[in-house]
């Protein structure tokens, strides 16, 4: 059974949910359900949803998280390929049709992204081309046209091998994955509710055996409607902390030429760190981090915290040997 099962996030977002479902129908292609998560709404977004109730499928659940609700919502669906709409953003009338022929093409590709706008206080505030974002990649990409095999306008691309420029700043409502692919990678990381999108398409990407970057602009990512994930969380240590962790335990398996945002993030932690004088935390910190591959190339932290964290690590006690005692 060919399809995409749409799921929909929602807390809170009764200003905004009904634009983002009347968007989610207006579809081109039939193939498709769409699964409304309210993860413990509060206001009258469940009510908003009412003119809508013989058209989607609605589960409520205790306030967990977008993680939580995602993967929620992913347990329900019965299409193969899963795509994620935030409650404040929009897809447009052909993005079942566009990602369901790419797969239709191509039978290896498990995810694939699209191009999408960035709207702000009603007005586009800029588009994001995800295949310009290829740039000098061309040589690691193979151009593809759903049904054609050739290039053309429509600026497709086909691609075998991770870059980070395809995950960095995509949002959920700009991608569809194999559920199965979804499922083998565990699905969003729920104690994240703050950097959740960009931790989970790095393991999505990693994973895939091959990824679709469309050239049509499907979906538009709206910024200022309020109530946002990332406003509530993007100033929690705690949120940072498991994010860098899933960053450190993946940097091996990350081409060397798209460690640099990574490392980025993880001397971002260093330096909070090092102004909260977690020092203990530092040190360990910034040893394991340099004791990454790569790190020689991408990880150089200010020079004051560095300094403080080496000499830190001096009263740190030794890791144990590989196989010895903790």
């Amino acid at each position: 059974m060919n399809g995409v099962s749409i799921i929909v996030p929602l807390y809170n977002k009764e200003r905004s949910v009904v634009s983002a479902i009347e968007k989610a129908l207006g579809q081109s292609s039939r193939d498709f359900e769409l699964i409304v998560v309210d993860d413990g709404s509060t206001d009258g977004s469940v009510a908003a949803l009412a003119p809508f109730e013989d058209r989607i499928r609605l589960l409520t659940q205790k306030n967990a998280g977008p993680s939580a609700a995602r993967n929620a919502g992913a347990r329900l669906a019965k299409f193969p390929v899963l795509a994620f709409l935030d409650a404040d953003d929009e897809i447009h009338e052909n993005f079942v049709r566009s990602h369901l022929a790419v797969r239709s093409a191509h039978p290896d590709v498990e995810l694939s992204l699209n191009s999408f706008e960035v709207v702000r206080g009603g007005k586009r505030e800029r588009r994001e081309d995800l295949p310009a974002r290829g740039g000098t990649l061309r040589a690691d990409v193979t151009d593809s046209t759903p049904g054609s095999g050739a290039a053309d306008s429509s600026g497709a691309l086909l691609v075998s091998r991770f870059h980070s420029r395809f995950v960095i700043n995509v949002h959920s409502g700009g991608y569809c994955i194999n559920r199965s692919l979804f499922e083998r990678c565990g699905g969003y990381e729920e104690a994240l509710r703050c950097w959740e999108i960009t931790d989970a398409l790095t393991k999505f990407s990693l994973e895939a055996k091959e990824i679709a970057v469309l050239g049509e602009f499907l979906s538009t990512k709206i910024e200022d409607t309020g109530n946002s994930q990332w406003g509530n969380y993007n100033r929690d240590m705690n949120q940072f902390r498991i994010y860098c962790a899933n960053i450190m335990a993946r940097i091996p398996a990350i081409p060397d030429e798209s460690r640099g945002p990574y490392f980025a993030e993880i001397e971002s932690l260093c330096t909070k760190l090092w102004r909260s004088f977690a020092l203990t935390e530092l040190a360990a910190t910034y040893r394991k981090a340099a004791s990454l591959p790569g790190a020689a190339g991408h990880f150089s932290p200010p020079g004051k915290v560095a300094l403080t964290a080496k000499m830190a690590g001096l009263f740190l006690k030794p890791p144990a040997p590989s196989g010895g005692p903790a």
